[in-house]
């Protein structure tokens, strides 16, 4: 599923009558000339895409549990009854939001929820750089947990959030499958590929814009494979983007079936 020259090197020794790998679209290095099976190709998401896999040997998929079993827990942190996350740094700096944006998020959501906020992130400099940056800009309470929990706890800390807020990023993920709403903001890469599997309600997608303005190509022709390797990718990504999704999670709208006169 993951193709690379070692791996296709390897297939002709490997006796299967089934060799199954990706179409000529997604294949890398050359991989469609060394298996007889191919997975079709659709825009989808990531996680159905490996889905086919087990699909074409006949496995159902739609009953997976998502839940990760927790082995640590959070409780050394001391974290607040109520908070919300935010996992400020991706894999690279291209794909981060600004610490400026993240400042005014944070103080919006003390100032209007009473919330505050729990940063959240891997051991990379630029990862406690960029935290160190966001902290610098507010004055509300931040507690700062960048490089501070292993996978466990921090899949603990997003289990008990309201909601998180990160870039395309695995941090995403965790609280997706913790069932914690997670806002995901992306440019760089397309959403409907990586995004947080059941949040795309919640994603604010730049992707498209960031190919007309920033490549000059057609989103809807470009490769499946397109990025936009430009940091100006996510200054497209606004506050008030930010603020009106949280605003659907923390200001519900009533049910007008519920209404009286």
């Amino acid at each position: 599923m993951q193709a690379s020259t070692r791996a296709n090197l390897i297939y002709p020794m490997v006796k299967a009558k089934r060799k199954i790998g990706f179409d000529k679209t997604r294949a890398r290095e050359l991989q469609w000339l060394f298996t007889n099976e191919r997975i079709e190709f659709q825009h989808e998401h990531l996680h159905d895409i490996f889905c086919r896999f087990a699909h074409k040997l006949g496995v159902r998929t739609e009953a997976l549990d998502w839940q990760l079993v927790l082995t640590e827990n959070s409780e050394d942190f001391d974290l607040p009854d109520d908070y919300w996350v935010l996992n400020p740094a991706a894999s690279k700096l291209e794909r981060s939001w600004f610490a400026e944006h993240y400042a005014e998020v944070i103080e919006h959501c003390y100032q209007r929820y009473r919330l505050p906020v729990v940063l959240t992130g891997g051991t990379a400099e630029f990862e406690r750089q960029l935290a160190a940056e966001v902290t610098a800009l507010v004055s509300s309470p931040v507690m700062n947990l960048v490089g501070e929990t292993s996978l466990q706890q921090l899949a603990s800390v997003l289990a008990n959030a309201k909601f998180c807020l990160t870039p395309d990023t695995g941090p995403a993920h965790i609280a997706n499958a913790m069932s914690t709403p997670v806002i995901g903001l992306y440019a760089v890469a397309s959403s409907t590929l990586s995004g947080p599997y059941f949040y795309s309600d919640l994603t604010i997608d730049r992707f498209p814009q960031a190919v007309r303005d920033l490549l000059g190509k057609d989103p809807v022709k470009v490769p499946w494979r397109t990025r936009v390797h430009d940091r100006q990718a996510m200054a497209l990504v606004e506050v008030d983007d930010v603020i009106r999704v949280i605003a659907t999670l923390m200001e519900p709208h009533p049910d007008p079936r519920n209404a009286t006169d």
